[in-house]
């Protein structure tokens, strides 16, 4: 896998190269009608889903994939225009899929069902899934990691686990179980806030999203500890319009030639050398 050190030599390269401040010409439709409009629209989530959109009060949206829209912006030679209608995933989805937007990112994860109404990249970061659980009242599980038993025994029982609304460990959660009763969220920091209090015992997050928010309160470790799914079964990649095969191929080959192939842990070593979020 390259490594999140090849990135930054990418970026410096491209630095050097140069790739803006004119319109590039292009033997494709779907391209072309991009550059015609002069305008690229990205559909990003409407609430923060940290690291890849934060929030910033009175100020433009940050983070990861912010970054790549602009940087996929600039190599077409056009305007950026963002979409923060969608809520969830699956609204994002729906915004590309109707052509409503060109693109759309926001930490979104490669699915089946998805891929049959947009396409999808290659993924640019592989996650696994991370447990946050509260070490006072979840010490039957001090030595070792919940198991998939018990965590679909706790489902059951109302607001154990915290889950954010319409994401993908929802839908496990109600595939594990269908009588499960997860306390939902729509904001991942307050979903944080819950587990940190001890008003949950178990808070289900992405990998990058949990080492983010661990990060920016270190001492949330005394009351909290992570735990990692195992393998980076996660795949976030970036929605295409299925009209514009060959957008999906130009965007494949960004990726490519930025190096852009990261795990949870580069991605917030990249944030943090580029301050990409406050």
């Amino acid at each position: 896998m390259i490594r999140a050190v090849g990135l930054i030599v990418a970026l410096l390269i491209t630095a050097f190269v140069g790739r803006g401040g004119h319109t590039a010409e292009t033997n494709f439709a779907d391209i072309a009608r991009i550059m015609e409009a002069d305008r690229l629209v990205v559909a990003l989530p409407t609430l923060a889903r940290p690291p890849y959109v934060v929030d910033v009060e009175g100020e433009m949206p940050q983070g990861f994939d912010l970054w790549l829209a602009r940087e996929l912006a600039a190599a077409l030679g056009v305007e950026l225009q963002l979409d923060r209608t969608a809520v969830s995933s699956d609204e994002l989805v729906d915004l590309v899929a109707a052509g409503t937007a060109d693109l759309a990112l926001g930490g979104i994860f490669v699915t089946a069902r998805r891929a049959l109404t947009v396409l999808f990249t290659r993924p640019y970061v592989r996650e696994a899934p991370s447990l946050l659980l509260h070490r006072r009242d979840a010490m039957p599980f001090h030595s070792t990691c919940p198991t998939l038993d018990e965590i679909t025994d706790l489902l059951v029982e109302p607001d154990q686990v915290a889950v954010q609304k319409g994401s993908q460990p929802e839908a496990i959660a109600r595939r594990l179980e269908p009588d499960a009763k997860p306390k939902l969220f729509d904001d991942p920091a307050e979903q944080f806030t819950a587990v940190l209090a001890g008003d949950v015992l178990i808070s289900v997050h992405n990998e990058a999203q949990s080492r983010y928010l661990l990060h920016k309160q270190p001492s949330a470790h005394i009351k909290i500890r992570s735990c990692l799914g195992g393998a980076r079964s996660l795949l976030v990649a970036i929605a295409v319009r299925p009209d514009a095969p060959n957008l999906l191929h130009w965007v494949e080959t960004f990726l490519d030639v930025e190096l852009i192939d990261l795990t949870a842990e580069e991605l917030l070593q990249f944030g943090e050398r580029e301050k990409l979020w406050p």
